[in-house]
């Protein structure tokens, strides 16, 4: 089984920007990426209580990690540019429950 494009391709439909506030929060699967089967996208709100949730410090470790691939690039499974990735970790850690 593959892992979903929004972990290796793409991560800008899971919206990790997304507040309890938003009007009305996209129902889970419509931000998807049109090949994904998984149907994970968008990540909830941020503010939402979640029995699971990537906390700041794991996406401070994230963003840690990638400070060393500068010349080695992602791993064989990432297609996205670390500029990327580092934009998104930063995204999920500014998010304040």
């Amino acid at each position: 089984m593959s892992l979903p494009p929004c972990v290796t391709a793409d991560r800008t439909p899971l919206h990790p920007e997304l507040t309890v506030g938003t009007s009305v929060p996209p129902v889970p699967g419509t931000t998807c990426l049109p090949t994904c089967k998984f149907k994970f996208c968008p990540y909830p709100p941020q503010g939402v209580r979640l029995r699971a949730e990537l906390r700041e410090p794991f996406c401070l470790q994230q963003q840690a990690l990638l400070s060393g691939i500068h010349f080695r690039g992602t791993p064989y499974w990432v297609s996205m540019r670390v500029r990327e990735l580092r934009r998104f970790w930063a995204a999920m850690a500014d998010r304040r429950s």
